[in-house]
């Protein structure tokens, strides 16, 4: 059931009879210019894009679109903004193969799934043996139709599981949570999608470091895991994926990326209040024997999103962790209120204006081991001032600092 406070107002009759005209006529044109150049034999080498998935011991989610073929460069700190934007116009015009066959093979039983006008398709697969206790389950794909290549088009989808060793399951926005987007404007938020790129798009300082402390078990290895949350379209999946990497952050599915563009909800980008509230009820549920923590920040309506499923599913999550996304007194308050709500509920919301006080907290609560801040101090103190996008600058933060919490780069076999 989605919460009261997060539905949509009911367009008007003319107002849906436009979107769903405007609707047909998108999938027309699109299916028109794939149909034809498949017809005069001009469709490019084709792409399977795996994304990172979900599932448990009894099903496994695998997610992917077929497209043709686009290089979409590796960033640079050097990058202008033109290359920037045609790197990212690359990646958002991938021309999608509708009705596309996608085969999965996952111990020793085959699957099929045919992909949408989008060129989206989804597999659930179940498990006919126990699973490896690993964090990654991989699942092999194959595309059947179209076959214009003369060679197989192959991709490995990387599917979370839990191993044995999991204590919790993390759920984290990634707009102004991870890295500062400006998602509260519209016109900030769009200059720093496309006039910026993995590298010179920087998390918060210290962030990375907190989370990996989040990810890992005592030993150090990978065992908890972290999914994230972003308003951002599917297109986007390739940055985020670059960007986690450059910067050690852990890799996860990303549960709320969308295909921007005409739908059923809108001409634009939909609403996400009331999806984002439903898959995170979704991965409560998927993984029902571990806690949660929650991670988000102020600008938007995460605290009451959160506080709605800590309400609807008492002692799921542990803590919410909240981000001061800018100086507000009113919205402040606001939150304040809902954490003394949430205290009395069992669980616990913390509103920090930085990562250390996200990770102070976790130590005390044993969520992360208490050695782990002074890496999480020493990275944030490295950071540069102040957080966000390097206009021109070269800065050490390009590189890669994760190794062995991260799993293979397998994404994708063309």
């Amino acid at each position: 059931m989605e919460p009261r406070a997060f539905e949509n107002s009911t367009p008007s009759a003319p107002i849906m009879i436009l979107r769903r005209f405007a609707i047909l006529a998108s999938r027309y044109l699109l299916l028109a210019r794939c149909g034809l150049k498949r017809r005069l034999g001009l469709l490019g080498p084709l792409q399977i894009l795996a994304y990172r998935t979900y599932g448990n011991s009894r099903e496994l989610f695998v997610r992917g679109r077929v497209v043709e073929r686009k290089a979409v460069r590796p960033s640079r700190e050097t990058d202008g903004m033109w290359r920037n934007l045609c790197n990212a116009w690359r990646g958002m015009s991938r021309l999608p193969v509708p009705g596309a066959r996608v085969a999965a093979e996952f111990q020793g039983r085959r699957s099929e799934a045919v992909a949408d006008d989008r060129g989206f398709f989804e597999l659930r697969l179940r498990p006919s043996a126990p699973l490896e206790p690993l964090l990654w389950q991989i699942v092999p794909l194959e595309l059947l139709e179209p076959r214009p290549n003369p060679w197989p088009v192959e991709a490995l989808a990387q599917v979370l599981t839990l191993p044995g060793t999991a204590r919790h399951v993390v759920i984290s926005d990634i707009d102004d949570t991870v890295v500062p987007t400006h998602a509260t404007s519209a016109l900030r938020m769009l200059r720093s999608l496309f006039l910026h790129n993995a590298r010179t798009r920087l998390p918060f300082p210290g962030l990375a470091a907190f989370y990996r402390a989040l990810h890992l078990d005592r030993e150090g290895h990978p065992a908890n895991p972290m999914l994230y949350v972003s308003r951002g379209p599917w297109s986007l999946y390739d940055l985020l994926a670059e960007f986690f990497g450059l910067h050690g952050i852990p890799v996860g599915p990303v549960l709320f990326l969308r295909d921007w563009g005409l739908s059923e909800e809108g001409l634009t980008r939909p609403s996400p209040t009331g999806h984002k509230f439903k898959l995170i009820t979704a991965m409560l549920e998927l993984y029902d024997d571990l806690p949660f923590i929650l991670m988000g920040d102020s600008g938007q309506l995460d605290p009451e999103i959160y506080a709605e499923i800590v309400e609807r599913h008492p002692g799921r999550v542990h803590a919410v962790y909240i981000r001061l996304a800018r100086p507000d007194q009113v919205r402040e308050q606001g939150v304040l209120r809902l954490a003394e709500d949430l205290r009395q509920s069992g669980s616990e919301l913390v509103l920090a204006r930085d990562t250390m006080e996200m990770a102070v907290h976790a130590a005390e609560r044993g969520w992360i081991e208490a050695w782990r801040l002074a890496d999480i101090a020493g990275e944030k103190a490295a950071a540069e001032e102040p957080p966000g996008l390097l206009d021109g600058m070269h800065a050490g933060h390009g590189r890669k600092t994760a190794g062995k919490d991260e799993p293979p780069d397998r994404g994708r076999v063309e």
